[in-house]
């Protein structure tokens, strides 16, 4: 590479989309006049993770299906694989239901944790989890004896898998659901919730 000049041809000098800052990655190729041609980077990142901090009301009332936490993705790329993240506080994690909700597809990720295993599910304190198809413990039958009662590492699989997100478009709104089988006893609060989404 002569002086002056950012690559010759095929010599990059070491130099990636990355380390140009590209966070996607991507293929970077040397212009006619020995400059970086970066139009085939991508600047977004891959895996790519969103997170909301709602601070939302977990209550009898909601917010459930007329309340749902919504993250907004404006990016586009093919879903292929899909982890959702989940800090709340909640004295009864078995009261709690979590649905994740994008491009018409559905998945139940956590319903009542610990039932029927035992009668009223998992009694201690609060969710700080990650949910992901490729965990190594089913959320359903987790109940640490000390909070969180639903807590990471190790991720935890999903009641129903999220790979029903897998082959369609990341772009547009996903929605966690969430519902209180029995809130006459305690409330919560959603802190933040995370989607981490690998794309092509």
């Amino acid at each position: 590479i002569d002086p002056g000049e950012q690559c010759d041809f095929n010599n990059l000098g070491g130099e990636t989309c990355i380390t140009q800052g590209f966070p996607g990655g991507g293929t970077l190729a040397c212009d006619q006049n020995c400059g970086f041609d970066t139009s085939m980077c991508v600047d977004v990142s891959n895996p790519l993770t969103v997170c909301v901090n709602p601070n939302l009301q977990i209550t009898g009332n909601g917010p459930g299906m007329q309340n749902p936490s919504t993250i907004t993705i404006a990016d586009a790329g093919t879903v292929t694989d899909v982890d959702v993240s989940i800090d709340c506080l909640h004295t009864w994690p078995g009261d709690l239901l979590f649905r994740v909700e994008h491009g018409g597809n559905s998945s139940q990720i956590i319903d009542q944790p610990g039932v029927p295993m035992s009668l009223f599910g998992c009694s201690t304190d609060n969710i700080d989890a990650t949910i992901d198809d490729e965990g190594l413990q089913t959320a359903e039958d987790t109940c640490n004896l000390l909070p969180p009662g639903l807590g990471s590492p190790p991720n935890l699989t999903p009641l129903n898998p999220l790979t029903i997100f897998d082959g369609g478009s990341m772009t547009g709104d996903w929605d966690l659901i969430i519902d209180d089988a029995y809130p006459q006893g305690d409330d919560g609060t959603l802190l933040q919730w995370c989607v981490t989404i690998t794309w092509q």
